[in-house]
């Protein structure tokens, strides 16, 4: 072990709980005492200024390994995470130092040894390795960097010990073996950590950028406030804002068939090659998602104290959600398990040139990384395309206003008095924009794309009453998902998922 090694393995241990904690981009969250250890180290450059590299950090309680690309260097003066004058070491995602001297070291040699004997190397599809940074954002949970003008450098922030790699890596390359699904971020290489010759992690993947204007979460929430409640003499330019948002919705329909489609080719990847409809898949598949589904109902519980008005709503949930999982058993057929995108939202599609492309297929980190692992129902997609359809409704209200906020406006001001004025105040609009239509087209779409495949009938249940049951059971669950995400996040979106609950309660009944 080296001198820089050294002083990172003691600058890593001298961290206290409350820093890693106050991190953004700490993905451990749910640790209530993190206490960092030094696990491997990977050291790109190194002369008397510092050293520039990545390491990996293990915590007890956690299965997975912390990914951090650091700058150590004497004096820093940029906000350090840790400090140990006469060094600092701070998270470096957003150095372009850092991507160069990676550039140059693996382009002198494609395996690089780390401090523990293993291997840090490039796996290239296409393309050389990352260059200088152009521009950086960070998302709180992984680091994505614009390299050069046609590539995208994503950092994974977690490094499993399974063997099986990253679920984002494993679904573009099962992508990029089939043509009937080409609206993904076509990848360029990979970067692996080597526990040893058959176990290996991601670190990092390159794709190709995708020239986009936006994403359909801000398109379609524009869209939707011009057409619902276009200004006096501009009624013309709200139809065709509503066509547009019906021309969006068949878009989207289409592409969330083409991907499920493509997901059921079979390349001898676990990871991503369907699993057949047997009755052991179906029973591990309904053992799992009662779990989760006990898991999110008793965290709705949490929410009492805050939202005791929604008490008797919170009250009819258990029962519901028992009800609405036993109608789901029943199901003989509950469609074939394929890999999804399990995080589906108007967010993850771009806009390029009005096409659409979807991305960030690493599912939902919430979940924990062995639930992740797991082969769902395509419908659990399309139960989050919906949703996703119904916060953009119910955020665009008359005069900008979303009904979240009105609890905060005083009726009796003049302001108030104008507010409740406008909402009132009939509309007349020569068409007619409702969210009922936009699901419907989004369902019709989507079934007739996914019903062109030969097997079909593996991908969603044939029998109207059993599609209508998986789908409110897909979309039950996302919603007290969101509703515990936003409660715990401090997000005011909570009071949209209340009501959501309450009316999908009252429209299902006779589900339940």
């Amino acid at each position: 072990m080296n001198a820089f090694t050294q002083i990172i393995e003691q600058l890593i241990a001298a961290v206290p709980a409350s820093s890693w904690l106050e991190s953004r981009f700490f993905p451990f969250r749910h640790l209530q005492y993190p206490q960092g250890r030094l696990f491997d180290a990977c050291i790109f450059k190194k002369d008397a200024s510092g050293a520039l590299g990545f390491v990996w950090i293990e915590f007890e309680g956690e299965k997975e390994l912390l990914t951090f690309p650091f700058r150590l260097a004497r004096y820093s003066e940029d906000g350090d995470l840790i400090s140990m004058s006469p060094w600092s070491l701070r998270e470096a995602s957003a150095d372009s130092a850092l991507h160069e001297a990676w550039r140059k070291a693996f382009k002198q040699k494609s395996h690089l040894a780390t401090s523990q004997g293993k291997e840090f190397r490039i796996r290239s599809a296409q393309g050389d390795a990352p260059v200088l940074a152009l521009g950086i954002h960070n998302d709180g949970i992984n680091a994505y960097v614009r390299v050069e003008t046609m590539e995208t450098l994503k950092i994974f922030r977690t490094l499993s010990h399974e063997p099986s790699g990253t679920l984002e890596v494993a679904t573009l390359e099962h992508l990029s073996k089939q043509s009937s699904f080409l609206q993904f971020p076509q990848l360029i290489s990979v970067h692996e950590y080597c526990f040893n010759e058959s176990s290996y992690g991601h670190v990092a993947a390159t794709t190709q950028y995708i020239q986009n204007s936006g994403n359909l979460w801000q398109e379609m929430t524009s869209l939707l406030q011009q057409a619902r409640f276009p200004q006096i003499m501009h009624e013309r330019s709200g139809q065709e804002s509503w066509n547009k948002v019906l021309s969006y919705v068949e878009s989207l329909g289409r592409l969330l068939g083409e991907f499920h489609r493509s997901m059921t080719h079979i390349w001898d990847k676990t990871l991503t090659d369907p699993e057949p409809n047997t009755s052991v898949t179906r029973e591990r598949w309904l053992y799992n998602i009662k779990i989760k589904l006990s898991e999110r109902v008793n965290d709705l519980a949490l929410m009492r104290p805050k939202y005791s008005g929604y008490g008797p709503l919170l009250d009819k949930i258990p029962e519901f959600g028992i009800a609405l999982f036993e109608r789901v058993s029943a199901i003989h057929n509950p469609g074939l398990r394929i890999r999804t995108h399990g995080n589906l939202h108007l967010g993850q599609v771009l806009l390029n040139q009005e096409n659409l492309f979807l991305i960030d297929f690493a599912t939902d980190v919430s979940d924990g990384h062995s639930y992740r692992l797991q082969k769902q129902t395509c419908l659990e997609d399309l139960a989050a395309a919906i949703l996703s359809i119904k916060y953009a409704w119910y955020t665009t209200e008359r005069g900008n206003y979303s009904p979240i906020f009105e609890d905060f406006i005083d009726k009796e001001s003049q302001f108030g008095q104008r507010f409740v004025r406008q909402k009132e105040a009939p509309l007349s609009l020569p068409y007619s924009p409702a969210l009922i239509e936009i699901q419907n087209l989004l369902l019709k779409f989507y079934v007739s794309n996914v019903s062109e495949h030969a097997n079909s009938a593996e991908l969603i249940p044939t029998n109207k009453s059993d599609f209508d049951a998986l789908l409110s059971f897909c979309l039950f669950m996302r919603i007290i998902k969101e509703t515990n995400r936003d409660f715990k996040g401090g997000n005011p979106r909570c009071k949209i998922n209340l009501r959501l609950l309450s009316e999908f309660l009252r429209e299902r009944r006779n589900l339940a």
